[in-house]
C-alpha cells in the first residue's frame, strides 16, 4: 500500500527469494512493446499526443510555428522528448507569461501520455498473458532481482499478480520493482506540495485481476514525462527514493541487463546513474531489437557490454532462454544447499507444473554442461518405483555440477525444464522435490 504523509510507504512484507542474486534489470518501452505491439513506443506516443492536441484549444497559447506543426501532425522539435524539454525548460527568450502557458500544455501532455498508455494496456489485458513474461517474472522472483523500469505501465505487476505456484504474488514479491518515472496507477492531489503522499490505484482489470474499485486515487498521475533535464520533477520524495534504491542496487550488482531501453544520450539522470554507480565488475547485457544506441551510450560511459542480443524476437525468445540458463548456472550452488537441508533420504520427484503431476526421478546423468534428472514416463511417485533416485544421490550430483558451473534440468516427455529450487516435501506429502 502507498501512503503516509511525505513518503511512498510500502506496508507489505516482501517475500524472500529462494536463490538471491545481485541482478539489476533495466526496462524501457521496447520491453512493453515486446509484450504486445499495442503498447506504444516513444515515437508512437509522440504521434498520439499530436493527434490529441490538434483540436485542443490549449495549443492556442503556443507560438504559431508550434501550432502549425501540431495541426499538420508533426511533433514540434522533431520528437516528443525534445518538445517536452522545450516546454518544461523554456529558452531564455521565452517570457514569464509564455512559461506559464508552456507549463499548462506540458501538464496536458503528461495527462494524455497516461491516458494513452492506460488505453493501450487495457486492450493488451483482454488477451492472454504471454508465457515468456510470466516465466521471466518468476525468474526475477526466485532470484530477488532489482527491476528498474522507465515505463509507466503495469504489465510487470499484472504478470506477477497470478503468482508462481508459491506464496509470492504482487505486491508481495521477492524482487524489487522500481519505477523511476512514476506509474499510471500513482496519484496525488493537484494542490499538494512536492513532498505529498502518493496513493496507489488498483490495477486495471484483466490477466486475473478483478474490476477496479475506484477510477483514480487523486487529482493527477505521478508521471515524469520523457524530457532531457527533469529537474524539479524529481522533487516528489517517493520518486527520489526510487532513484536512490536504484543507485544502491547498481553499486552492488553482478549483472546489469538493459532490455528494450535505448539509454538515450539526452536522459542525463539515467546515464549518470549507470555511469557513476554501476559496480566496476558488473557484467552488462544489452537486449534490444536495434542495440546500437544503448551499446554506443555504454561505450561513451566506458562500459563494454559482454553480451548483446538483438532481432525482432530477442526479448521474448532468445533472451528468456539465455537468461534462464544463466540464472540456473548461478543458483546451482544454492540448489546443492537446498538438497543438503532436506533431513531425509526420500525419493526425488520432478514437479513441472502441479503437485499432482509430479513424477519420480529415475535417472541422473551429465549431458554437456547440464545435470539431467530424467523423470518417469508416467505419473509415478517414489513408492511406485523402488529404483527411483533418492535425495542423497541427487545432492552428490548437484554438488558436482555446481563445482563445474553447470546447471540442472528435469527431463520430462523429451523436454528439459530448468530446475529453480529443491524442496523438502510436496504440498501433498513428504517427498524431496525438484521444482522446474
Amino acid at each position: 500500500m502507498l501512503g503516509g504523509p511525505g513518503y511512498l510507504v510500502v506496508e507489505y512484507v516482501p517475500a524472500k527469494p529462494t536463490s538471491p542474486l545481485k541482478h539489476v534489470i533495466m526496462l524501457g518501452a521496447g520491453f512493453s512493446n515486446a509484450v504486445s505491439d499495442q503498447m506504444p513506443t516513444l515515437g508512437d506516443l509522440g504521434n498520439s499526443i499530436v493527434r490529441r492536441l490538434a483540436n485542443n484549444p490549449a495549443i492556442g497559447v503556443l507560438p504559431a510555428t508550434m501550432q502549425a506543426d501540431i495541426r499538420k501532425g508533426r511533433i514540434p522539435g522533431g520528437d516528443l522528448e525534445s518538445w517536452l524539454t522545450m516546454l518544461a525548460s523554456p529558452a531564455p527568450f521565452v517570457s514569464d507569461v509564455e512559461t506559464h502557458f508552456y507549463a499548462g500544455v506540458f501538464a496536458q501532455i503528461a495527462k494524455d501520455i497516461g491516458d494513452e498508455i492506460d488505453a493501450a494496456e487495457a486492450e493488451v489485458l483482454k488477451g492472454n498473458r504471454p508465457a515468456w513474461l510470466q516465466h521471466l517474472v518468476r525468474l526475477w522472483d526466485e532470484t530477488g532481482a532489482t527491476v528498474i523500469t522507465f515505463n509507466y505501465d503495469t504489465l510487470v505487476e499484472h504478470a506477477a499478480s497470478a503468482g508462481f505456484g508459491t506464496e509470492h504474488t504482487w505486491p508481495n514479491l521477492a524482487f524489487k520493482l522500481l519505477k523511476l518515472h512514476g506509474s499510471t496507477i500513482w496519484w496525488r492531489d493537484r494542490d499538494a506540495v512536492s513532498v505529498s503522499a502518493i496513493r496507489e490505484q488498483d490495477l486495471l482489470p484483466g490477466w486475473s485481476r478483478p474490476e477496479r474499485d475506484a477510477e483514480s486515487a487523486g487529482d493527477e498521475r505521478v508521471l515524469i514525462p520523457p524530457i532531457a533535464a527533469k529537474g524539479s520533477l524529481y522533487d516528489v520524495s517517493a520518486i527520489r527514493r526510487q532513484w536512490f534504491d536504484a543507485r544502491l542496487a547498481l553499486e552492488s550488482a553482478t549483472h546489469l541487463v538493459v532490455i528494450g531501453y535505448r539509454l538515450p544520450t539526452n536522459d542525463l539522470a539515467a546515464l549518470a546513474l549507470v555511469g557513476q554507480h554501476l559496480a566496476p565488475k558488473a557484467e552488462v547485457v544489452i537486449v534490444n531489437r536495434e542495440p546500437q544506441m544503448p551499446v554506443d551510450a555504454l561505450n561513451t560511459l566506458g562500459r563494454q557490454p559482454q553480451v548483446v542480443l538483438q532481432g525482432n524476437d530477442c526479448i521474448s525468445d532468445e533472451f528468456v532462454r539465455w537468461y534462464e540458463i544463466e540464472v540456473a548456472r548461478a543458483i546451482a550452488p544454492s540448489l546443492a544447499a537446498q538438497a543438503d537441508a532436506v533431513p531425509f533420504d526420500d525419493p526425488v520427484l520432478g514437479m513441472i507444473s502441479r503437485p499432482e503431476a509430479a513424477r519420480a526421478i529415475m535417472q541422473v546423468f551429465v549431458e554437456d554442461d547440464r545435470l539431467v534428472l530424467r523423470a518417469s514416463d508416467s505419473l509415478m511417485h517414489g513408492n511406485d518405483r523402488p529404483d527411483a533416485i533418492t535425495r542423497n544421490a541427487l545432492m552428490a550430483a548437484v554438488n558436482d555440477v555446481a563445482k563445474r558451473k553447470g546447471y540442472v534440468v528435469v527431463r520430462c516427455d523429451g523436454a528439459d525444464h530448468v530446475v529453480l529450487r529443491i524442496a523438502g516435501e510436496t504440498p501433498g506429502g513428504r517427498w524431496t522435490v525438484a521444482r522446474a
